[in-house]
């Protein structure tokens, strides 16, 4: 039975084409957990525990009696195309507006680890807005990202950028599909990836540049220009031809 897409998978999409592909299709006895998602899990409940006034509670029901903060929820719906998707928000929070449920609604937030917002944040609200809205039966304007602190930035969730999310997802749903995609060979960035030691085997026999510390990705490809594509050609050439 095939899986649902979600905005889980979206959001490994973003980051990396093989990470989603790995997280959808891969050997999950192969991923290996980081302590930067443990990190991560714990500010992230502490914070929503703040924002909701410890009104917190968990999935359909806690929509139902109007919970100020509801995590586990999963909804179901046709995102485009006749393709269906479920979204698994981080966070919905309750505010004033009308749905199914009464007198009030939700939207959608997430929270970051760090200071930067970045696309991925801006996207999982776009996804998670798109299909929330018929199964609350209402609106989203507006999606909510927080950082430690409650310190909260108002996303407004346009047709621009939902437009952009629903492309980029008809393009992470053929991904999938398909083979596996390549391994990056910008290897820095998959350091708290829980597919690094899946992907460091294969690295290591292809001997990527990027694997050695002082060179980048554009060193890499600048490298690569004069014909030194891995790090055994790189061993083998002369000084005077690096110089």
């Amino acid at each position: 039975m095939q899986k649902n897409l979600n905005n889980l998978y979206l959001k490994s999409f973003i980051r990396c084409k093989r990470k989603a592909w790995l997280d959808y299709q891969g050997n999950k006895s192969q991923k290996i957990w980081s302590p930067h998602q443990s990190i991560e899990i714990i500010k992230r409940y502490r914070n929503f525990y703040k924002l909701s006034s410890k009104d917190l509670y968990v999935g359909t029901k806690a929509c139902e009696k109007g919970s100020k903060g509801v995590i586990g929820l999963k909804a179901r719906s046709k995102v485009i195309n006749n393709i269906y998707a479920e979204i698994q928000p981080q966070l919905l929070k309750k505010v004033s507006g009308h749905s199914k449920w009464g007198s009030y609604k939700y939207i959608p937030v997430v929270y970051k680890l760090g200071h930067r917002t970045t696309k991925e944040h801006l996207f999982d609200l776009a996804f998670c807005s798109i299909l929330l809205e018929p199964f609350q039966e209402s609106k989203i304007n507006d999606g909510l990202v927080i950082s430690d602190d409650i310190n909260i930035e108002k996303i407004d969730l346009n047709q621009k950028l939902r437009k952009k999310v629903l492309s980029i997802f008809l393009t992470l749903n053929e991904y999938l599909k398909g083979s596996m995609p390549d391994i990056t060979e910008d290897r820095k960035k998959c350091s708290i990836c829980s597919w690094q030691k899946f992907c460091d085997t294969e690295a290591k026999d292809n001997g990527y540049l990027t694997d050695i510390d002082g060179i980048g990705s554009k060193t890499a490809f600048f490298l690569q220009t004069k014909g030194i594509s891995n790090i055994k050609e790189l061993t083998t050439a002369s000084k005077i031809d690096l110089g």
